[in-house]
């Protein structure tokens, strides 16, 4: 059976040097052998029995351990632990940087497997490191470290090399591989609050929260349009960020709420024209004119494959923006309006792909 399977395996006739049927017992001997680390002689014989010296029982990685970084743009698998490699060891890279302004927190996706694309490796785990300075894009330079140990499992660390600081890290509990989904060809509809109660400093706020996200969105191939409750559309889906910037400085807040309107124009002319991945990020303080066919109208657009991030300020019906998100996940809450901009911030990195990118 082994031996028509290895045939079956490399398309050729195995070696049959070795008596098949002796192979297993060989292997044990030698595997004794290396236990008893000396010669011997069996009882009654004068003949030394041992194995060279230069023979050693060295374990090697079956896989590649690495992580999903950005490079020009896309996801890619950077590997730091190479397959066959002996181990325990410990191996390090430091050409990594933060991809978006003020970065504090990155989360780092332990890979096994030889794949570029991460998204054909194993999820090993994945963990989140925080406590990083707060810096422009790029100015960060950290290194990260793997350790493979007997038990065959994967430690990482990293260190902020502006400092050499090691940086704290927790585990993140069920990683998900489809937060790396995202790497090019995004088309993003930014839905504010404008009604009266967003008036004063939350609506200010929020101008400055849209303005980072476009300031750290960096996907190959992304548009953001924006839409205002009330309002309608105020910017065209598009790639000149410029353009979008300058018409989220000249929104105020009055009026209600037309939360539904504003869903539909997202999902049925907004986000129709490309076959990108879409994502509807709403922000609000309050709760929509009509719940139920606001509701409805969310419900239609994640039929349609469109990914709904809610975020709600103080006095905000959290129960309902909850629901209308397409995952616990996707909903933030903010108790107070200057909490917005590192939210968005937080939002445009995962939308991003990932928390590091390599020079």
């Amino acid at each position: 059976m082994v031996v028509n399977m290895l045939k079956d395996c490399f398309g050729k006739e195995p070696s049959k040097l070795l008596n098949p049927d002796e192979c297993v017992a060989l292997g044990a001997a030698v595997k004794a052998a290396l236990l008893k680390k000396e010669k011997w002689a069996l009882p009654g014989e004068k003949k030394v029995w041992g194995l060279s010296s230069k023979m050693q029982d060295i374990n090697v990685t079956s896989h590649s351990f690495g992580f999903a970084v950005l490079k020009d743009g896309e996801l890619f698998n950077s590997t730091i632990i190479p397959k066959n490699t002996p181990y325990p060891c410990e191996r390090e890279k430091s050409d990594y940087v933060t991809t978006y302004d003020n970065q504090e927190t990155l989360d780092l996706y332990v890979l096994e497997g030889e794949a570029e694309d991460p998204r054909d490796c194993d999820l090993v785990r994945s963990y989140q490191i925080y406590d990083i300075p707060r810096r422009p894009a790029g100015k960060t330079k950290l290194k990260v470290t793997y350790k493979y140990n007997h038990n065959q499992i994967v430690e990482a660390s990293a260190i902020d090399l502006n400092n050499n600081k090691v940086l704290p890290m927790k585990m993140i509990e069920n990683p998900d591989l489809n937060q790396l989904k995202i790497s090019k060809g995004l088309d993003v509809a930014l839905l504010i609050d404008c009604s009266g109660s967003m008036s004063g400093t939350k609506i200010e706020e929020a101008k400055k929260a849209a303005i980072s996200f476009l300031n750290n969105f960096r996907v190959v191939n992304g548009s953001i349009g924006l839409i205002t409750f009330p309002g309608g559309i105020i910017h065209k889906i598009s790639q000149d960020f410029s353009s979008v910037k300058s018409k989220i400085n000249y929104l105020s807040a009055d009026n209600g709420t037309p939360m539904t309107e504003a869903i539909e124009l997202a999902h049925s002319e907004m986000l129709s024209q490309t076959d990108f991945e879409k994502v509807i990020i709403l922000l609000s303080d309050g709760s929509p004119d009509d719940s139920s066919s606001a509701n409805y109208s969310a419900i239609l657009a994640k039929n349609k494959g469109i990914r709904i991030i809610t975020i709600g300020v103080s006095g905000a019906d959290e129960t309902f923006l909850k629901s209308i998100a397409t995952s616990i996940k996707d909903y933030y809450f903010c108790n107070e309006s200057f909490e917005l901009e590192s939210t968005f911030i937080n939002i445009a990195s995962q939308l991003t792909g990932s928390g590091l990118r390599k020079l």
